[in-house]
């Protein structure tokens, strides 16, 4: 049985200056639209929610509650149709909210994801049209791109989240095809150039098609999965399976045979009939790749970048990428009417998603914006954000005149509560841009403290932080990153904004993302 290779990144886990960061850029927004006040004190209203819901009914919710709001505690379900909705917009007393069905359940559009996991030594990256791309770990391969590696040098290859491909040095793979074929199947054509590559590929319940192309022969994976080296020498290739099974057929399609575990094939190119033998303890050329397989080690283990999603409910999102390597903290603001729908069926935007699959879904869509893996996310409410802000105390701030003349004290810098803080914030003093430069401000002020160890994390602190939040991050994981945190003497604080391209989609603003851009944002 072929090995199961799926890339898992639990032995990241979160910075203690990204969970202070976005719970304080969490207060930020969310107060933003929720103002501090006294439930008791404020309307409320009563709305009807019907049709194609978990949980129908009648709701009485406070006054400035958001359609999205309401109809997460009402409960999507995949084939909701959330079309009609504005869902940052309120509802109003003896409201209904009608929700209808889709013919079909939504979904993600299956493409695999083809990535340069790692490397080692010198490689180069071409697009189709000749351009060089940029050396990276977790850049994205589209069609037509090929992967060259040098003298010494070794890269590994991700499709999806079950196939590796190891090239040893001197070797050279293009993707021929990366596509969704009948059954939302997908399809993967490489087209091995040159070299020694080792194929790691386990299938799927989708029954993925994976076909490997040599100037001598054409691989097809059967099964459940094959482990196998192809080694072009020359005039002639060699094929190791290690395990599992694999259709060869020669590319005029004259001779075919299929190979099944031990079995070592040899091709060659005056068109003699295929050599067949058993495996020997000789002809196992894994070793060769050692050097990137301690390359992945030390890699996950010290510069692996820390990218975390955070959600702050109703409509909040974060993106905070920690680089290890180049001691720089990384912030970008996603907007939640973000356009998803090149990678999605059924719906449109990054909003809607998270109320068909939650965070999970919302990290996967910006994954494909932004080119990068983000394995690690958190989820606060209101009452979440107000609890842990709280836990946090005060925050030190430059009080701009505006601002300070709202908040009735002195310009320059003073320590804001979290009543304070909110208001700091908050579109209300002067307006959205005004609002998004002062929320930055408190973000990259939270860094200073952690980094000049003004603010300090006990263990105790980490559980208060996340104890009943919706994260799949644990109180250890908090602590351990602190740790690495005060190793490093040196950070930096960067924001980015999304390159987007404003559109109006049904009486909305949206934002088509710039795919091209977002994916070198960093």
């Amino acid at each position: 049985m072929a090995r199961r290779y799926k890339f898992k990144l639990t032995a990241v886990v979160l910075h203690t200056t990204l969970i202070a960061g976005i719970i304080w850029q969490a207060l930020a927004f969310s107060r933003t639209v929720f103002p501090a006040l006294n439930i008791s004190q404020v309307d409320t209203h009563k709305v009807m929610v019907s049709g194609n819901v978990r949980r129908p009914g009648v709701y009485k919710v406070p006054h400035g509650t958001t359609e999205f709001e309401l109809l997460h505690a009402a409960g999507i379900r995949n084939n909701s149709d959330l079309a009609s909705f504005s869902l940052v917009s309120r509802v109003s007393e003896n409201g209904i909210l009608q929700v209808n069905a889709l013919e079909a359940p939504v979904g993600l559009r299956n493409e695999p994801v083809v990535r340069v996991e790692f490397f080692l030594g010198e490689i180069t990256l071409v697009s189709r049209d000749g351009r060089v791309l940029p050396q990276a770990e977790g850049v994205m391969l589209s069609e037509g791109d090929r992967v060259q590696t040098e003298a010494a040098s070794q890269a590994e290859l991700s499709i999806g989240t079950e196939a590796r491909v190891n090239l040893d040095n001197f070797s050279e793979v293009v993707i021929d095809k990366i596509a969704v074929g009948d059954g939302d199947r997908p399809q993967i054509e490489l087209f091995q150039r040159s070299g020694l590559c080792w194929y790691k590929i386990a299938l799927t319940e989708k029954r993925e098609s994976y076909v490997i192309t040599t100037p001598f022969a054409e691989l097809t994976v059967g099964g459940t999965g094959a482990d196998f080296f192809v080694s072009i020498r020359g005039d002639h290739l060699v094929i190791n399976n290690m395990d599992g099974l694999i259709y060869l057929e020669r590319l005029d399609g004259s001779e075919a045979i299929n190979i099944i575990s031990g079995q070592m094939v040899t091709i060659y190119e005056d068109g003699r009939p295929f050599q067949i033998t058993g495996i020997r303890g000789e002809d196992d050329v894994s070793g060769r790749f050692t050097p990137i397989e301690e390359e992945r080690r030390r890699y996950m283990t010290r510069n692996m970048p820390l990218n975390v999603l955070f959600c702050g409910l109703p409509h909040t999102f974060f993106m905070i990428s920690t680089q290890f390597e180049t001691g720089t903290v990384n912030v970008v603001p996603i907007p939640p009417s973000l356009i998803v729908e090149q990678f999605v069926h059924g719906f449109s935007t990054l909003d809607e998603a998270f109320l068909y699959g939650g965070p999970m879904l919302v990290s996967i869509l910006i994954e494909k914006v932004l080119n990068i893996q983000i394995p690690k996310y958190v989820v606060m409410n209101r009452s979440d954000i107000m609890r842990t802000a709280a836990a946090l105390g005060g925050l030190e701030v430059y009080l701009d005149p505006v601002a300070a003349s709202e908040l009735n004290l002195p310009s320059g810098e003073s320590k804001l509560n979290q009543e304070q803080l909110a208001l700091f914030v908050s579109p209300e003093i002067s307006g959205y841009e005004d609002s998004k430069r002062r929320q930055i401000a408190v973000f990259r002020n939270l860094f200073e403290g952690l980094r000049k160890e003004n603010i300090v994390i006990t263990a105790l602190l980490a559980d208060q932080l996340i104890t009943n939040i919706e994260t799949n991050f644990i109180p250890s994981d908090i602590m351990n990153q602190y740790s690495r945190f005060r190793e490093r003497p040196a950070w930096a604080f960067l924001h980015h904004d999304l390159p987007v391209t404003s559109i109006q989609r049904r009486n909305k603003t949206c934002y088509e993302p710039q795919l091209e851009l977002s994916r070198n944002l960093f």
